[in-house]
């Protein structure tokens, strides 16, 4: 009876070190917004998978291996001399914004000075995260997602400011 109760207490104690995380794939989709006034379909991914025992984190293209689902991904951007937006992990070249929906949420960036306007100012880029209106606050913005064990779990940043004006996108 001993060995039975060694047993169950040996089982039950190595199953609360062993980490119980289920696969989850959260898809980004969207539209790219070039300089041209050209869009794009944007079909960008989040993931935590399990490959033969591995675990992946998958953030686009990229993976990298880990014991547990990172609690956050950082998209960063830059807003060059001329105006231009740039996100490495969309597009090559610069954007004049993206509109995209990952589970219950949407993102969107939109430049809104002419497109033959030689420079913008970072008031000219209208953002929206979630029901949240801002402007741009500087040349290097960020989105930040969060995750925990089932996915995204919300979507924050810096680099905003409110935006009181009448310009507000929807």
């Amino acid at each position: 009876m001993k060995t039975i109760i060694h047993a169950c207490l040996a089982l039950g104690l190595a199953s609360l070190s062993l980490p119980a995380f289920a696969d989850w794939v959260e898809p980004l989709k969207g539209t790219i917004t070039y300089p041209s006034g050209r869009t794009a379909p944007l079909d960008y991914q989040f993931a935590f998978l399990n490959d033969n025992g591995q675990t992946y984190f998958h953030a686009g293209k990229q993976k990298v291996a880990t014991d547990s689902v990172p609690p956050n991904y950082i998209l960063n951007m830059i807003v060059g001399k001329n105006g231009d937006l740039y996100v490495p992990e969309f597009a090559q070249g610069s954007l004049h914004g993206f509109d995209v929906r990952v589970g219950d949420h949407r993102i969107r960036i939109q430049r809104t000075a002419p497109a033959d306007s030689k420079q913008a100012s970072l008031n000219d880029y209208r953002v929206l995260i979630d029901d949240r209106n801002m402007l741009l606050d500087t040349t290097h913005p960020t989105i930040m997602f969060e995750f925990d064990d089932t996915g995204l779990i919300g979507i924050n940043g810096s680099g905003y400011k409110k935006d009181l004006s009448a310009k507000s996108i929807e």
